[in-house]
């Protein structure tokens, strides 16, 4: 997705750095990460918000990009802690053993137990100089999945008399130290003692990125000593929910929303969010139902991520304002209240898959939520029984998400849910219908310093290695062109698209290229994104082709990517995090500026698990 923003007014480190904080606390990591971001654009050596950058990006689970980041601000070098605070410096060097940890996680199983015996070493040695008990406990759980459990049990029992004995000075001081407690007793096998300790946490519990990462260690700990999970279930954060309503049938007028309200679907709406304690909801607004559930959590004050299917004025004039100005109150009321995502650009047409793409958006954002906070995650389903036939859009989503074994609350509409107030307004053109398609855009740093003998060289190996991994997904693929080191290739499978994507990025870096007569710097930028396009005539080619504004976001994206990698859009994660391949994963990287005034687009690293 685009964010277009102004240019930022000058502001203090301290702004920045309480903008990163409050995006941590409520689990956002990518919105603590941008802030951090964009403070260190106005100051650029600022020591806090590189850590808070860094730290964002790891929790986020974008290891790779918060190493890269590690090295380029140089956080590895001790500074002199008068100047740059003693707490400051003890995280940043927790934060380095945190990385070394991730890629303990990340390594492959010949090498992971010397790397995570390395972590270990070195989340002990900042507990020995700080006495803290946080880096202690993580060497701890560190020495137990290498299989040092005397080590383990040793850190263990110094770490609980520490807790127990500790006078927390701020109610997140006190959380940190009865989870710690938690963790303690559970590689001591104490579960009576850690069970204690989870209650207390849980009560003090007030950052969701603290939940996420404790839940995370102490599932480790259970995975390796054969515990049940369900020990710290007490320990959740706030869940989230994907929901759906259905949009009206073909024979009943196109408007989404009902003359009357519906006290009773409003009351069971409220009483399952309630239940299940929802703070972050996913869908659309598209129907009266949606704004109920969506009026719902806003007043529990729930996160509401509204994914709409056009662009916000023509969903508005075209689906809304006919229903009346009581119901346009309550549609603005929430947007304003919500965060806003335009699935595809233009004006409201009867286009089945723009419906269907943003509905799918929405779902694999939850997942994506869901994955980061280490939250519960359902679906909430709202059906009309009397119009069977209408639905078939939100059953189809609710089957999707019962292959990934994921839960779906169905609720009844009432009688007046989808009583007609009218006609969409407003004079819409015909177009055709759009396809959710996978869009690939490429090319080669320094390929215009290329002579031409070596252009040669360079379509007769370079190039046919790129076409010899597409060749392997020509049932995939619908479109492709080329054009001097351009690469441009559109398929109608999202996994596919990954992993052709990362294929031709493996077959590249194994390509030796001077003996080839080419430069070594000579590398591939790929950029893939995922929308609803239309498929038209090309008239100079002569053949089907594609346009829309999602063909000229990847285009956009493309250009930020480093050589040799794989940049994808919030857009392209979300859909696959939905597609849910086991050997793919995305790692945030932040707020790309796009060329040509194009604004910032979240973006994500595309790589191998």
């Amino acid at each position: 997705m685009v964010t277009v923003e102004p240019t930022k007014p000058l502001q203090s480190i301290e702004y920045w750095c309480q903008r990163s904080e409050a995006g941590e606390k409520a689990g956002d990591y990518l919105e603590a990460c941008d802030s951090a971001l964009l403070g260190l654009e106005q100051h650029p050596s600022d020591r806090e918000l590189q850590y808070r950058a860094v730290l964002a990006l790891s929790r986020a689970g974008a290891n790779k990009r918060a190493s890269q980041l590690w090295a380029k601000y140089a956080l590895e070098r001790p500074r002199d802690a008068s100047v740059s605070g003693a707490q400051l410096e003890e995280n940043i060097a927790a934060l380095g053993a945190r990385l070394d940890r991730e890629a303990a996680f990340a390594a492959n199983p010949a090498q992971r137990r010397e790397k995570l015996k390395a972590a270990a070493a070195r989340y002990e040695l900042v507990y020995r100089r700080t006495d803290s008990t946080f880096p202690g406990i993580n060497a701890a759980v560190l020495h137990e999945l290498s299989g040092d459990t005397a080590s383990a049990k040793a850190l263990a029992t110094r770490i609980v008399k520490q807790c127990e004995n500790a006078a927390p000075q701020t109610t997140e001081d006190a959380y940190q130290l009865a989870a710690d407690r938690a963790t303690a007793n559970l590689l001591l096998g104490r579960l009576g003692d850690a069970q204690t300790a989870i209650a207390e946490a849980a009560r003090l519990a007030g950052k969701a990125s603290a939940i996420a990462s404790t839940r995370k260690q102490l599932y480790l700990i259970c995975d390796q000593k054969g515990i049940d999970p369900a020990v710290f279930s007490p320990l959740k954060n706030r869940s989230v929910i994907h929901y759906k309503a259905p949009m009206v049938a073909a024979d009943v007028p196109a408007t989404r929303f009902p003359a009357d309200d519906n006290p009773r679907l409003a009351a069971n709406i409220a009483r399952e969010v309630a239940e299940r304690d929802v703070g972050y909801g996913y869908g659309s607004l598209a129907s009266a139902a949606e704004l109920l559930i969506v009026e719902a959590l806003l007043r529990r004050g729930a996160e509401v991520n509204v994914v709409l299917p056009f662009a916000f004025e023509s969903f508005r004039s075209d689906l809304v304002t006919k229903a009346g100005p009581a119901w346009l109150a309550r549609f603005d009321d929430c947007v304003a209240r919500s965060k806003s995502t335009q699935a595809t650009d233009g004006d409201y047409a009867d286009d089945e898959a723009a419906f269907s793409y943003g509905s799918r958006l929405a779902m694999g954002m939850a997942m994506l939520k869901a994955q980061n906070l280490s939250a519960n995650i359902a679906q909430l389903l709202v059906r009309d029984r009397r119009q069977p036939g209408h639905a078939i859009a939100s059953w189809s989503d609710a089957e999707e998400w019962k292959q990934h074994g994921l839960e779906t609350i169905i609720l009844d509409a009432g009688e007046t849910l989808v009583h007609a107030a009218g006609s969409p307004t407003g004079n819409r053109s015909a177009v055709p219908p759009r396809k959710l398609l996978a869009i690939m855009f490429g090319d080669f740093e320094h390929f215009s310093r290329l002579k031409d003998r070596q252009m040669l060289s360079f379509y007769d190996h370079v190039m046919r290695c790129v076409a010899q991994v597409l060749a392997r997904y020509d049932n995939s693929i619908v479109a492709r062109n080329t054009w001097g080191d351009g690469i441009y290739v559109v398929l109608d499978d999202i996994v596919s698209a990954a992993h052709s994507a990362l294929e031709i990025q493996s077959q590249l870096t194994a390509l030796d290229l001077r003996p080839l007569g080419l430069p070594s710097t000579l590398a591939l930028r790929l950029g893939l994104h995922a929308g609803a396009v239309f498929e038209v005539e090309d008239p100079i080619l002569k053949s089907i082709g594609f346009t829309g504004t999602h063909i000229s976001r990847t285009a956009r994206l493309q250009p930020n990517t480093p050589a040799g990698e794989v940049y994808v859009t919030e857009a392209f994660a979300a859909l696959l995090a939905l597609s849910r391949p086991t050997d793919l994963s995305c790692d945030y990287v932040g707020m790309m500026n796009a060329p040509k005034g194009y604004g910032r687009l979240r973006t994500y690293l595309l790589r191998s698990k």
